[in-house]
């Protein structure tokens, strides 16, 4: 569940708050080929003079593909969150929220919608996609796919006949084998 009802604790006073354990199947979110799936972890809701501010640490895991040989494997990710959602509309008058900072270009706005949910999908997604290795390994000693015929060399030998010379050399290793 990565969407919460904070109907009730915008009504509390500031400081209140509420404990959510979070435990995930599929997230039906696409990072291009990739998905996010297994998450987990404790997040805590505490009403601010604002919105409400989420605190907590998730643990997932994401499908992607390896940067060597484009196979596809499961990378862990762990990540915080500590962002201030800001309501749209206000729980007491029903007038639109204060969301006054939305003309500032530098500023991201988290809004809690209309029917007061707070919705941490698209907060995890992009976290899960920062929280990726720049260069994906499903393993540390991968060893890639063949330049030459395409094989993984991973799951099998290459048989390609590679010269291992460099031709600006050639006149140094002629001399090394007389």
């Amino acid at each position: 569940m990565t969407e919460f009802n904070v109907s009730k604790l915008l009504k509390e006073p500031v400081g209140s708050n509420r404990e959510y354990k979070l435990n995930e199947g599929i997230l039906s979110l696409r990072l291009e080929e990739d998905r996010i799936h297994n998450i987990d972890g404790m997040l805590s809701l505490i009403r601010t003079n604002r919105g409400i501010l989420v605190l907590g640490h998730i643990k997932s895991c994401v499908t992607c593909s390896c940067s060597r040989c484009l196979t596809s494997y499961d990378e862990s990710v762990s990540f915080n969150i500590e962002e201030e959602f800001l309501p749209s509309i206000n729980i007491k008058s029903g007038l639109p929220g204060d969301l006054s900072d939305l003309d500032d270009p530098n500023i991201i706005i988290n809004i809690i919608n209309q029917n007061h949910l707070l919705n941490l999908t698209e907060h995890i997604r992009q976290q899960s996609i920062i929280s990726l290795p720049m260069k994906p390994l499903c393993n540390i000693n991968c060893a890639g796919i063949c330049s030459e015929c395409g094989i993984n060399l991973m799951q099998g030998k290459c048989t390609c006949q590679k010269d291992e010379r460099d031709p600006r050399w050639g006149t140094l290793l002629e001399l090394k084998l007389d």
